[in-house]
């Protein structure tokens, strides 16, 4: 009976020793962004190691090893180091990644200064990777310089393309005017201005400017044709009525 009554002291010392793995433990991390930041943390069942900053991504890395299937981590991150906002200044979710793959979260609060997520956590979890919409220390200065240097490619060519197309377009204009007042009898009028109109429908259809080709869709080209076949069946009119008179004539 003495010896058991030794021995459970001793039981329970060693219970008590044993309890802090399982118990919850908090703490505070320093994280470096330009300016020293601290993150407090509470942890059951699970140890952080380290934690990292990636500017690139907007996120902090967290190094974790957990003991148990009900393991979680709860960080308290203060908004001026990293945060997750909409374009008009409200909250917005954070992208949480665990060994590379998505997972949920809870946000237990909010104040204006910081944030407090809890993550519950697995045995074979290894890293956590927080990825926000702002990082302190993280600039957007490359996409400054492509804005400066976009409209200059765009306005420069404008220019000498209109003058070259206005030009162009008033070359076939030239021609046809001589080409009207030449014809003597009604059957050269007809041939002329069947001309005149074939010439205008071709360089239409395969009229080019000195850099850019005229495009037309299939419903233009279709309209054209159209036209162009309404003309025709007026000149063969014109030609044939035309050609008639001259034999009443020859015939008197």
């Amino acid at each position: 009976m003495g010896q058991l009554k030794l021995a459970l002291p001793l039981i329970l010392i060693l219970t008590i020793s044993f309890a802090p793995v399982f118990a919850d433990t908090s703490g505070d991390l320093s994280v470096v962004s330009g300016k020293t930041y601290q993150i407090h943390y509470q942890v059951k069942d699970s140890q952080v190691q380290t934690v990292q900053v990636n500017k690139e991504s907007l996120s902090l890395v967290f190094l974790v090893q957990a003991t148990s299937s009900n393991a979680y981590l709860q960080l308290t991150l203060p908004r001026e180091l990293i945060d997750a906002t909409k374009s008009d200044g409200t909250d917005d979710v954070f992208i949480i990644l665990v060994d590379g793959t998505f997972a949920t979260y809870v946000e237990k609060s909010a104040s204006s200064l910081d944030r407090t997520l809890l993550i519950q956590l697995a045995p074979s979890d290894k890293e956590i990777e927080i990825i926000g919409t702002h990082l302190a220390e993280t600039t957007l200065t490359p996409q400054k310089n492509n804005t400066h240097s976009t409209p200059s490619q765009i306005t420069t060519p404008t220019k000498p393309v209109e003058q070259k197309s206005i030009e162009n377009k008033t070359v076939p204009q030239t021609p046809n005017q001589p080409t009207a007042s030449q014809p003597t009898s009604t059957e050269s009028q007809a041939k002329s201005i069947q001309e005149q109109i074939l010439q205008q429908i071709s360089s239409l259809l395969h009229f080019k400017s000195g850099y850019l080709p005229l495009e037309i869709s299939k419903k233009q080209i279709v309209e054209y044709s159209i036209i162009a076949a309404i003309i025709l069946v007026i000149i063969i009119a014109i030609a044939s009525s035309a050609r008639s008179k001259n034999k009443k004539q020859i015939r008197k």
